[in-house]
């Protein structure tokens, strides 16, 4: 009946262990441009029916994984024990997104990496909406605490704009080592060279419990002005 009205509808999708590898070699060539390539759009025809709208109930990735190797830069890009779940997907419709992931930008780096958030993807207007999303992230490397440093990332909403390579991102709430930045970020050319750009504010904060909580020790003793 579905298909009748011009929709399908599929229930839930689960995928388990999927391993994914981009690579791009010292000329610039990739692996996967053959995938995307442009094809010629086919002549509208006005007796053809409705295009098909479509939804799925959930999406379950576990235990995924992601490298990315750029063979001009010489650097590997890692995502690990990648965990995703959602809510019911639908274009424009509002779901519930909870993922989880290790990153690992360098051998000498590690980021565990939890996001929460509604969405909206809008596919006709390459629009697409995070509302109130929760960024959670702990980084490990040298320089960091043993532990790592937690961080906290929250926003209003962040409206990505694909066709104008806009996002707007206001309501920021940034925690990191006691430290409290608030402020409405603006981002252009997100696909090609990212900018970003908008006023930010630091909350008041003890210069000595900052340190502490960097893990850097006996700083300010060897300043010649105390705090």
């Amino acid at each position: 009946w579905p298909l009748l009205q011009g929709r399908f509808e599929v229930g839930s999708v689960r995928l388990e262990g999927p391993a994914v590898r981009m690579q791009v070699d010292a000329q610039g060539r990739d692996n996967w441009s053959d995938l995307l390539a442009d094809r010629a759009p086919a002549p509208e025809d006005a007796a053809a029916p409705a295009r098909l709208r479509g939804s799925v109930a959930s999406v379950a990735v576990s235990d995924g994984s992601l490298v990315y190797a750029d063979g001009r830069a010489g650097t590997t890009l890692k995502v690990t024990a990648l965990q995703l779940r959602t809510g019911r997907v639908e274009p424009g419709e509002p779901f519930g997104l909870d993922m989880q992931a290790v990153v690992e930008p360098d051998a000498q780096s590690r980021i565990d990496l939890k996001i929460e958030s509604q969405a909206r993807l809008q596919f006709d207007s390459q629009r697409h909406v995070f509302d109130a999303p929760r960024i959670a992230l702990r980084l490990h490397g040298a320089g960091w605490p043993q532990d790592g440093l937690p961080v906290t990332l929250q926003f209003k909403h962040l409206v990505a704009d694909l066709n104008a390579q806009t996002l707007d991102a206001p309501g920021l709430q940034l925690q990191v080592a006691g430290a409290s930045i608030s402020g409405d970020l603006q981002g252009e050319r997100i696909l090609d060279a990212p900018r970003i750009s908008g006023p930010v504010r630091l909350a008041d904060v003890a210069p000595r419990a900052l340190l502490g909580q960097l893990g850097i020790e006996g700083v300010l003793e060897r300043l010649p002005v105390r705090f």
